[in-house]
């Protein structure tokens, strides 16, 4: 896997999370994403017969409620790599769940997402505050496919193209 493939894996994602708008991705090496993946997944879990990847993370964004929502969660997602992070998770948990399950189906079977920010999930807060989720489309497994299926990402059908508003 080359760092290229991975920056073009977190443009595809970060357009799509931005309704399809082309996204921003600072250039990266395979060295800056030293020590990302030296820890484990906190948690899978199955809900309402879908699995789900899950995180915790205690990053201090803020001391208010407003600072645990969406778009602040994502803005730290995103400048730490999490997405990235989550993205291997996700395609680690599908590659399991096709050799572990028999009859597996992606789309019925994986749920997506949950990245919890322990330090927005207080009581005093509402409910669903400091939980961020995201879901894993179609044109994203077939991006995650490309790259670690070690193909080159730029030169398979599942490119990524800024003027087709992502994958093609």
């Amino acid at each position: 896997v080359s760092a290229r493939d991975l920056h073009h894996l977190l443009r595809v994602h970060r357009s799509e999370m931005a309704g399809n708008q082309d996204a921003v991705v600072p250039f990266f090496t395979l060295s800056d994403l030293s020590g990302m993946m030296h820890g484990f997944i906190d948690l899978l879990f199955m809900h309402e017969g879908k699995y789900y990847v899950a995180d915790y993370k205690s990053n201090f964004l803020g001391a208010s409620q407003d600072d645990y929502q969406g778009p602040q969660m994502r803005h730290a997602i995103q400048s730490h790599n999490y997405d990235l992070q989550y993205l291997i998770y996700c395609w680690a948990l599908d590659k399991y769940l096709q050799a572990r399950l028999p009859n597996y189906n992606r789309k019925a079977d994986f749920g997506g997402v949950y990245y919890l920010f322990l330090r927005g999930m207080s009581p005093d807060f509402s409910p669903g505050t400091g939980i961020y989720t995201a879901g894993i489309s179609d044109a994203l497994w077939a991006a995650l496919e490309a790259v670690f299926a070690a193909k080159d990402f730029n030169k398979t059908e599942h490119s990524y193209s800024p003027e087709q508003g992502g994958v093609v």
